[in-house]
């Protein structure tokens, strides 16, 4: 074969080939790359952060459930202290346990109309019985008398006020609902003489 003829069939094979890659299929969708994300190559689809299923849930979501755990806690916490208040009143041998007794039950029974209405905004139950801590310090009250039962009773009233106040604090600064929120900080005052008489009656029944 001349050298002519040899070069004439190597052309034709090239032209050829060149041809044959031209009409391969392309894979992936057209406009789109098909490398992976960095980060993402091996993951299923689901499993990346950018598939709409896995948005993370928003903070507003995250503040109304802190509303409703303070209503839960002060409604609870609220009466707790008014069956306290009243065995206060019925079983204290001191005119101050008694005055502070006949305080409390006053002062939750206007304020609870105002908690109920601060519940409902966010969906909460008043409820209907003691809390299981309630029952537990109504019950161990109810078997003391006399000097006992004063000194008794002015400790778990401090234990709570102190508890209910930075409770009440937080949601007066941070609370997102508005009627919760303006609940708190309204009851706040109170609850700060209930802890001032507290300490009152806790040095008075001391001596």
């Amino acid at each position: 074969m001349s050298a002519r003829s040899h070069i004439t069939h190597l052309a034709t094979a090239v032209v050829f080939c060149g041809a044959m890659f031209a009409q391969a299929p392309q894979t992936g969708t057209p406009g789109q790359s098909s490398t992976p994300q960095p980060g993402t190559a091996g993951q299923p689809e689901m499993n990346r952060p950018s598939y709409p299923g896995n948005a993370p849930i928003g903070s507003e979501q995250e503040t109304v459930i802190s509303d409703k755990a303070f209503v839960k806690k002060a409604a609870g916490d609220a009466a707790t202290e008014v069956e306290l208040a009243k065995l206060a009143q019925e079983k204290g041998s001191s005119d101050a346990v008694k005055e502070l007794g006949k305080r409390v039950v006053e002062d939750h029974t206007r304020t609870n109309q105002e908690l109920a209405a601060a519940a409902a905004k966010v969906d909460v139950e008043m409820p209907a019985e003691l809390p299981r801590g309630g029952k537990k310090a109504q019950e161990k009250l109810a078997k003391l008398s006399g000097p006992d039962f004063d000194r008794a009773y002015a400790k778990m009233i401090l234990n709570d006020k102190k508890s209910n106040i930075d409770s009440f604090t937080q949601e007066a600064r941070s609370g997102k609902v508005p009627e919760v929120r303006e609940f708190a900080a309204k009851t706040l005052p109170t609850l700060q003489q209930h802890r001032k008489m507290a300490e009152q009656v806790e040095a008075s029944v001391k001596k």
